[in-house]
């Protein structure tokens, strides 16, 4: 387990508050926060999706795991993405910076800037089989894995009550509309076992980028999963970012998106940023999106189609400085009286004529 401590940083003596969370997937666990802003990485080509996701935890809980349904068996084991991954993404759709002027009603000072976007090895578990059907297993990083499949909504919950991963009885439900659709499920979980951090201490970090490769018609986000244990009190935007040819694109009829970016990197994008060009094939398009959950949490699964009208599109920040004192001293001056002059004209009484 000295593996996982050494990708992790150990904050002691500070607690969380044991409040429902929620991951790339479903989180399960009691005494962690996973942050609910996340960014999801799909490449999709020749009816085979890549599904890349990122669980950022911070935590006491000695345990904790991740479930993530998928509509079909796994075509290859998971996989640890390229940590540089999410920087070169970001790095290749920042938005564009635009600096405009703005005098400041203090006069001349530092400049004030603003940003508006457009479009934003674990321990052997317990029972692994119980009361489902494994198909699969092994071990990514620091977490061991398991693909099963129920053939029903009881013995799923059965076998989450086994393998300790804490729910909400109304996300039954949730459950059940993949089991009846006869989806998979991809179960990971981390122990931190015997090196963990003296009761009280925190450990948090990053556990990914996990990939996982999976056969489907749609290219798909399986989001209602993290509607388990999500607190709806918190806003929910996701980043989702698509890599195709020609391009892929939120349905409309099952979540509300704002583009962010889209464009098709170059051989010389491909060649800078490696972690990109390994998942992003020539001529393949780049789209990111910003997904806005209503009241608070997924309704649904985030189906990704083809988009028949793709076109390059780069958010905009706009840096405003302060330059109220430059304009003064150039020809504010002669501006200042005029105005003066006017207003005074106008709001001074006339005198009647006798």
């Amino acid at each position: 387990m000295k593996a996982v401590l050494a990708r992790l940083m150990v904050i002691a003596s500070a607690l969380l508050p044991t409040r429902p969370v929620a991951a790339c997937g479903g989180g399960f666990g009691h005494g962690i926060e996973i942050n609910p802003s996340r960014t999801i990485v799909v490449a999709f080509g020749q009816g085979v999706e890549t599904y890349v996701f990122n669980p950022s935890f911070c935590g006491t809980a000695a345990q904790f795991g991740l479930i993530l349904p998928v509509p079909a068996p796994l075509v290859a084991p998971p996989t640890l993405k390229d940590r540089t991954l999410y920087a070169n993404l970001e790095a290749y759709t920042a938005p564009e910076v635009v600096t405009e002027c703005r005098s400041s009603a203090g006069g001349c000072g530092a400049a004030d800037s603003k940003g508006a976007s457009l479009g934003a090895g674990g321990d052997a578990v317990q029972d692994w089989d119980r009361g489902v059907n494994v198909v699969d297993a092994g071990q990514v990083g620091v977490f061991d894995w398991v693909l099963l499949q129920a053939d029903t909504a009881q013995a799923f919950t059965d076998w989450l009550d086994a393998n300790a991963f804490p729910y909400a009885a109304s996300s039954v439900n949730d459950f059940s509309a993949y089991v009846d659709q006869a989806w998979y499920f991809v179960a990971f979980k981390v122990t931190a076992g015997t090196d963990a951090p003296a009761p009280g201490a925190k450990l948090c970090g990053d556990l990914g980028p996990l990939s996982l490769q999976f056969p489907t018609p749609t290219a798909v986000v399986p989001a209602r999963i993290a509607a388990a244990n999500l607190d709806p009190s918190y806003a929910n935007i996701w980043r989702v970012v698509t890599v195709n040819d020609p391009g892929l694109t939120p349905d409309a009829g099952t979540t509300y998106s704002a583009l962010y970016f889209s464009g098709v990197p170059s051989a010389t994008d491909l060649d800078t940023y490696e972690a990109l060009g390994a998942i992003a094939a020539p001529g393949a398009r780049v789209s990111t999106y910003d997904v806005h959950f209503p009241y608070g949490r997924p309704q649904g699964d985030i189906w990704l189609l083809q988009d028949t009208a793709p076109r390059d599109f780069r958010s905009t920040t706009t840096v405003y400085e302060d330059c109220g004192c430059a304009a003064a001293s150039a020809n504010g001056l002669p501006v200042f009286v005029g105005l003066a002059v006017f207003l005074v004209t106008l709001r001074w009484p006339r005198r009647r004529r006798a």
